[in-house]
């Protein structure tokens, strides 16, 4: 599980991408959304991945990723 804190977003989303910027996962933050939101990486392969956290048509925040 990968914890994302989304506390100044109204909505939007949070997704994982890899290294070529194929999205892996989509995690959908709608408002009345928690401050603390979790994204499920079972199955995901091990390696090194971007999380991006996109509202409207801006990108918020961008970090890395290592997956193990």
């Amino acid at each position: 599980m990968l914890n994302l804190q989304v506390s100044a977003i109204e909505s939007g989303v949070a997704q994982l991408t890899d290294l070529t910027g194929r999205v892996i996962r989509n995690l959908q933050i709608s408002s009345g959304h928690a401050d603390l939101m979790q994204m499920d990486l079972t199955g995901v392969a091990s390696g090194t991945y971007s999380v991006r956290i996109i509202s409207g048509d801006k990108t918020i925040a961008v970090r890395k990723l290592t997956v193990n």
